[in-house]
């Protein structure tokens, strides 16, 4: 069985995409900045870079898991009671 993205992935795929996007913009303005002396500018959007970075990396992370989840059939790691195990 192949992952089918529905609605809600592609959605998330879009957003992703355009979070890379801003990302890339958000490391040139920081080198940017750092070059015309802004150092403390610098300093605050390479924060807002790597805080975006670590959003796309949840992201993605749970796409992953959404995929692996599908692929493997929707009750693996059920025990049919209403509660998941290991």
């Amino acid at each position: 069985m192949t992952f089918k993205p529905g609605p809600a992935a592609v959605r998330s795929q879009g957003i992703i995409q355009n979070a890379k996007a801003i990302k890339n913009c958000l490391d040139y303005l920081a080198i940017e900045a750092k070059q015309s002396n802004l150092i403390f500018a610098s300093h605050l959007i390479g924060v807002a870079a790597e805080a975006l970075q670590e959003s796309i990396n949840v992201n993605e992370h749970a796409q992953e898991e959404v995929k692996t989840r599908r692929s493997n059939g929707s009750n693996k790691g059920h025990n049919g009671r209403g509660g998941h195990f290991g």
